[in-house]
């Protein structure tokens, strides 16, 4: 190991093996305090299992929305994605202060230096119900610089507009 990394690795080892001692519960338990660790190795392996094993919660959300600022792409990624996740299994209207986190997610959809992270935020800011979101889509599959992400908007954008005159009717009266 190299001296600069050596006591984080060793260290990291230890919370695994601590883990592994534990049961089921006790290590998730320990998993979801690693999303607010320093160590770059406890925190991707947490959004790592949590993304795996689908356990994100609306109650990971505090410690997840700090990370869609992190200074490594691929954590921005993953916290984006865990979002998805919880936003797909709870449904927006369970997501505490909901407009504050699709400006989070549209920031990042807009703004993000790396597509991957951009990409994983649209997929994010879709799960969100509103029209507004649907202006965020439109505008980004106009104005991004990537290919890819402006496809992945638009066909977002198209879903949302096909599933939209259906449910509106389903509610018209017979």
């Amino acid at each position: 190991l190299p001296a600069e990394g050596a006591d984080a690795v060793v260290q990291a080892l230890r919370m695994f093996v601590e883990i592994q001692r534990g049961g089921n519960d006790a290590s998730w338990i320990q998993l979801r305090r690693m999303l607010e660790d320093t160590s770059p190795i406890l925190l991707r392996t947490s959004l790592g299992l949590h993304l795996k094993f689908r356990r994100g919660d609306v109650d990971l959300l505090p410690a997840i929305r700090p990370l869609l600022e992190h200074p490594q792409a691929d954590v921005r990624e993953s916290a984006a994605r865990l979002v998805e996740q919880v936003v797909s299994k709870y449904g927006p209207q369970a997501i505490g202060e909901r407009d504050r986190l699709q400006n989070e997610l549209a920031s990042r959809a807009r703004r993000d230096q790396v597509a991957s992270v951009r990409i994983a935020a649209i997929e994010a800011l879709d799960r969100l119900d509103g029209e507004s979101v649907q202006a965020i889509l439109d505008e980004i599959a106009d104005d991004d610089p990537d290919q890819t992400v402006r496809y992945t908007a638009e066909a977002l954008s198209y879903e949302r507009r096909l599933r939209r005159p259906a449910a509106a009717a389903g509610d018209a009266p017979d």
